[in-house]
């Protein structure tokens, strides 16, 4: 069975700036390389502490975050294309 939604080592990483004037930027990896199937007629549960990137992970699901890396692929159609 083809799963109805797949994740390809998505990630998604935010720019952070720090330093006393704000003009250093680093890098906030929220979700980094994730990798699932969800076949239908499933269910998942996303379960973790506040601020482990549950909430971003489900935006990037709903295609309301682009991935910085990676692929989402909803009933075989790569997300970009829905």
């Amino acid at each position: 069975m083809d799963p109805l939604l797949e994740l390809k080592n998505v990630k998604k990483y935010f720019p952070v700036k720090t330093g006393f004037f704000r003009s250093s930027v680093k890098t906030a990896k929220v979700v980094d390389g994730i990798s699932l199937k969800i076949n239908e007629s499933k269910t998942l549960g996303l379960v973790g502490e506040s601020g482990c990137g549950k909430s971003t992970l489900a935006k990037l699901i709903l295609a309301l975050f682009e991935p910085t890396n990676g692929e989402i692929f909803f009933n075989k159609v790569r997300l970009e294309r829905i």
